[in-house]
């Protein structure tokens, strides 16, 4: 670039000269000399010319070199790019089915997870349902277990009791069963040794039946009292005296048919035993309660003492049955709070409440 302009300088530089020699040779005529200057200045101006050509030229093929330099880098250029878009584009499109396979495969899984959680929970109801079911079973058990060894317990109670009892008594007949609405045998058992020990004179007997028999056995075995038995059905009345005069104890028991009535007792309203089939009784010194039954009413025998308590001798025994059940315990209890004088009298045998009444001394007004 630096030798082509030089030329051109020297080039001009020349141009001038001649054109200066020129000027100089036609002022001073020398017409040969201005000829030839102008003839030398001419082919000057061809050779400049052709220079320029070829110069021109050159620049040309340089530039097209270069146009096309840039056309390849631009191809090329334009060959990458195409080729990573379409690397892009191909490397999308493998991410798209990657996670479209991966949505599918996570649906599949979903679907079998869910078929099995369907398919798994009727299992799991059914072994929940089978665990209740082993519960139940166990507490059954338990239960069976306890009411078996207490009805084992029970009846080892009862038949040690039947032989204390034969061991006292020799029938002259056949003894009625005891047991369901009559008493059993320790029942029975506790009552034969409160007459041993007591020796009443008049006892009273509310709710006849197999006791009847035995409290006449008693009664002969320590050869003084009377006994008195009340129930409120005639056909269970007739029966029991039957079975005592079968037994030959008619002339120490007395069985009366005591129907219900209705009885007030301050605000309450009980079905007892009508008063009048016991108003020739007086010094009652055992009184068992054994009646009415419990299907008469509630409470249905708390109003035997309250009812025969100014017709009880001074140290009266009070004994009644099935204290087992809380609805006769609830009627010991109110006996308590309501009866002075009245105590509890401890128990050997059987499920009964024994009680002692003692008369208050009055007090002077």
């Amino acid at each position: 670039m630096f030798s082509g302009t030089r030329r051109q300088h020297l080039a001009s530089l020349m141009s001038v000269v001649l054109g200066i020699a020129i000027v100089t040779a036609s002022a001073v005529e020398q017409w040969r000399f201005a000829a030839a200057g102008m003839g030398i200045l001419a082919c000057a101006g061809v050779l400049i010319l052709l220079d320029m050509r070829r110069r021109s030229g050159i620049v040309e093929r340089r530039l097209a070199i270069v146009v096309k330099r840039v056309d390849g880098l631009f191809t090329q250029q334009k060959r990458e790019a195409e080729a990573s878009r379409s690397n892009v584009v191909e490397n999308a499109a493998r991410i798209i089915d990657v996670v479209q396979s991966c949505d599918a495969e996570l649906l599949d899984t979903v679907h079998r997870v869910r078929d099995s959680a369907e398919r798994i929970q009727p299992v799991e109801d059914g072994i929940s349902r089978l665990e209740e079911e082993a519960d139940k079973q166990r507490q059954y058990r338990s239960g069976f277990r306890k009411e078996l060894f207490a009805v084992v317990r029970d009846q080892t109670r009862e038949v040690e009791a039947l032989f204390q009892l034969f061991s006292k008594v020799s029938p002259r007949q056949p003894m009625p069963s005891s047991g369901r609405w009559a008493l059993d045998a320790t029942g029975l058992l506790n009552l034969y040794s409160l007459i041993e020990r007591n020796r009443p004179r008049v006892v009273v007997e509310l709710g006849s039946g197999t006791s009847t028999v035995w409290l006449g056995y008693a009664l002969d075995a320590v050869g003084t009292g009377r006994l008195v038995s009340v129930d409120h059905l005639e056909e269970f009345a007739e029966h029991a005296r039957a079975a005592v005069a079968l037994h030959g104890s008619a002339t120490r028991t007395e069985v009366r048919h005591a129907p219900l009535t209705n009885l007030e007792l301050g605000d309450e309203e009980f079905a007892w035993y009508d008063p009048e089939c016991l108003a020739d009784i007086e010094r009652i010194d055992m009184l068992i309660v054994d009646g009415p039954p419990k299907v008469t009413g509630p409470h249905a025998r708390y109003p035997a003492l309250p009812i025969l308590r100014e017709r009880l001798a001074d140290g009266a025994l009070i004994v009644l049955d099935d204290t087992d059940r809380s609805s006769e315990q609830k009627i010991v209890d109110r006996w308590l709070q309501t009866t002075p004088g009245l105590r509890r009298e401890p128990v050997v045998v059987g499920e009964q409440a024994v009680l002692r009444f003692w008369r208050m001394p009055e007090v002077a007004g």
